[in-house]
């Protein structure tokens, strides 16, 4: 593998790629966006920040060594942090109750999407932005997400943002992952599939117009090899149910 060249995945729709037009500073729209339902409705209630309220969604298990710093870089940018717990035995709820995070224990299943869509359950805000407990936010992708977050209204648009996969010594690799970080609380937006989960098909039948950003969010949760090699096992293990459950399942591209 070519080391001196990062291999991007963008993480769109499997069955129409077509290219982005409208470039327009840190976003570009996408050709293909359907737009049969322009506006969704805000929600009533109170905020923090100027405008429509956003909550961090996060799921997490033993992540005392993680969430502080993932939480230190985001905090500030929401109105409420929204947590579900799928069975810590560490610090992982003080931590999350120290920055303000409403806590709700969720019984691990083994289904990424359930625990997901749990988090969203509890959301009270009109924009859902979700992250890993192994996820940073830098200086830069944090002055575009203000700016993101400034510009949101009630338009029916997902956004979606790359997730830079970080080796043992903090460098890039050569792999970068696109996804739908930041989408509308509707009760019909919500994840399928047990492990690789995916929105994209729930924004798909909402109409919603996908949004390409140059927010980038620094993912550690590879960095240990021994970690690597349990989380593909796991993987593997909920794709093999995955496909138990329903053998017509597509072939995902991983996360």
């Amino acid at each position: 593998m070519d080391h001196g060249k990062k291999k991007v995945i963008h993480y769109v729709d499997d069955t129409k790629r077509s290219s982005l037009k409208g470039n327009q500073g840190d976003f570009s729209f996408s050709e293909h966006a359907m737009t049969h339902k322009s506006r969704l409705p805000l929600l009533p209630s109170s905020q923090i920040h100027s405008g429509p309220r956003r909550s961090l969604c996060m799921i997490v298990r033993n992540e005392e060594d993680n969430l502080g710093a993932c939480l230190e870089s985001a905090a500030d940018l929401v109105d409420e942090i929204v947590v579900v717990d799928t069975g810590s035995t560490d610090r992982t709820r003080d931590i999350a109750r120290r920055f303000g995070a409403r806590v709700f224990d969720f019984p691990w299943v083994d289904n990424f999407a359930a625990a997901r869509n749990e988090s969203l359950r509890h959301a009270t805000g009109d924009w859902i932005f979700w992250l890993d407990a192994d996820d940073r936010i830098d200086a830069p992708s944090r002055r575009r997400l203000k700016r993101l977050f400034a510009k949101l209204g009630n338009e029916n648009q997902v956004f979606m943002m790359t997730s830079v996969c970080l080796t043992e010594s903090g460098i890039a690799l050569p792999m970068e992952l696109t996804y739908i970080r930041l989408f509308r609380n509707h009760p019909e937006m919500r994840w399928k599939y047990r492990v690789h989960e995916d929105i994209l098909a729930a924004a798909r039948v909402l109409g919603a117009r996908i949004v390409r950003t140059q927010i980038a969010i620094q993912h550690s949760g590879y960095q240990d090899a021994a970690l690597r090699m349990r989380k593909r096992k796991r993987d593997l293990r909920l794709l093999q149910l995955d496909h138990a459950d329903d053998p017509m399942t597509r072939s995902r591209s991983s996360n």
